[in-house]
């Protein structure tokens, strides 16, 4: 019995779900060296594999590989392979993705947006992710709370003493949309205000959480 395409996709998820990169890129190397016709599914399950293990360079060889495939990247394509960069080194591939999705008129989507603001986060990127909020408006795309807690984390991490204020002007967008906030948002403005020494804004902000508990 051979084992056809679904046999194969089926692994590569299941080696996906568990973090097993390596194994999921020898089963997509052993398919596309196959006669099966391939579809963009066993790619984005192995992209999405090397993306939860940070392996952005795979990533990357991946995408390139469906396009000499002749395999159309879609949303997912893209966005999974964003999230490689969430350590955010390097994060100007991550924005660069972003702009290869506008340029091939694939729709991004709060998924791509969220994992190009968690890259700038974690590269510090403050004015970077505030950026990639006011395109997301642009692109009619609506921020989550994902969304607004990388931006206020990256706003903290800048480490400057007006941090606290962008910090609040987001909360207060926040609040604007009625987005909920989480612990991670408030924690992210509290962070803020301990840098900017306004600790009374900080015993504001925990017994607002209080109240929404």
């Amino acid at each position: 019995m051979v084992p056809d395409l679904i046999s194969y996709s089926a692994s590569i998820s299941a080696c996906e779900k568990g973090e097993k990169w390596k194994h999921a890129m020898r089963l997509l190397a052993i398919l596309h060296d196959s006669r099966l016709v391939l579809d963009a599914t066993a790619y984005n399950a192995t992209i999405s594999a090397c993306s939860k293990c940070s392996q952005w360079q795979q990533a990357l060889g991946i995408l390139k590989l469906m396009q000499n495939s002749d395999v159309a990247l879609d949303t997912i394509s893209y966005s999974t392979a964003i999230g490689a960069f969430g350590k955010g080194d390097p994060w100007e591939k991550a924005l660069g993705l972003l702009g290869l999705m506008r340029k091939a008129c694939v729709v991004a989507n709060v998924i791509a947006y969220n994992a190009a603001i968690t890259a700038c986060e974690a590269a510090e990127q403050w004015q970077q992710a505030l950026a990639l909020l006011e395109a997301m408006g642009r692109d009619d795309v609506e921020p989550t709370v994902i969304s607004y807690s990388a931006a206020i984390a990256a706003v903290c991490a800048c480490g400057k003493g007006n941090a606290w204020q962008k910090a609040f002007g987001l909360l207060g967008v926040m609040w604007k949309d009625e987005v909920p906030a989480n612990i991670i948002t408030y924690n992210g403005a509290i962070s803020a205000c301990e840098d900017g020494e306004h600790w009374w804004h900080a015993l504001g902000l925990l017994e607002l959480m209080g109240k929404h508990a």
